[in-house]
């Protein structure tokens, strides 16, 4: 249906645009591309996702602050999977505070802290149908920091040892072994979160001289 609809015919006229003298209401483009963006989320096509929902949630009228906190609801996660983290000021204006200590966990790469929030919400995200998209973010934040404990180093060395790795964990209340941190490790190679590999005889993680830690919308592309 959704082929049918965005038809060669039909691109204009879901950008707003009048085609032979006719037009959607804004109403019905907004709802449409809400459920696109939605359904994109479904699909793992998160830079689309992004795409029709902030088109849904920058053309909603203002005063309709329940629809717009409905389109935030998924907006935002999708945006943290991108790497973009909603301001407090916005949460807060549309009644969506339990973000905020998600989106400061994630972007410091506190594991911990992610965790325990994801735990305090599940019910309501589950409720939301939300849950596994904010969860997926427990890897950003796995992501971000390896990556802070790379920048620790002063001569941005590109073998790091596993076992500092460890130690960096249990300093935040993380209690893992060697073998839980290289499986994590392989799992953010692979998705193509980290550059590099993991020298398992050595136990140590050799990244790229280059960018070791693509962007996340380098990284998801244009799904």
């Amino acid at each position: 249906l959704i082929r049918a609809v965005e038809g060669s015919a039909f691109p204009k006229a879901l950008n707003g645009e009048t085609v032979e003298g006719r037009r959607f209401k804004l109403s019905e483009l907004v709802t449409y591309k809400y459920f696109v963006g939605r359904l994109s989320l479904l699909n793992s096509q998160f830079t689309r996702a992004e795409r029709e929902l902030s088109f849904a949630f920058e053309r909603c009228p203002r005063h309709m602050t329940h629809n717009k906190r409905l389109i935030l609801r998924y907006l935002v996660p999708v945006r943290m999977a991108l790497g973009v983290f909603a301001s407090a000021q916005l949460l807060q204006k549309y009644k969506l505070d339990y973000y905020i200590p998600i989106c400061r966990a994630v972007h410091a790469g506190h594991v911990s802290a992610f965790e325990a929030e994801l735990a305090k919400h599940q019910r309501l995200f589950i409720r939301h149908g939300s849950y596994l998209l904010v969860e997926r973010s427990k890897l950003i934040a796995y992501r971000n920091f390896f990556r802070k404990v790379h920048e620790l180093h002063a001569d941005k060395t590109t073998r790091l040892d596993v076992s500092t790795f460890k130690r960096c964990f249990n300093a935040t209340g993380i209690e893992m072994d060697v073998d839980e941190i290289e499986c994590v490790l392989a799992n953010l190679i692979y998705s193509g979160y980290i550059k590099g590999y993991i020298s398992h005889q050595h136990g140590k993680l050799v990244v790229s001289k280059g960018n070791a830690f693509p962007p996340l919308r380098d990284v998801l592309g244009e799904s």
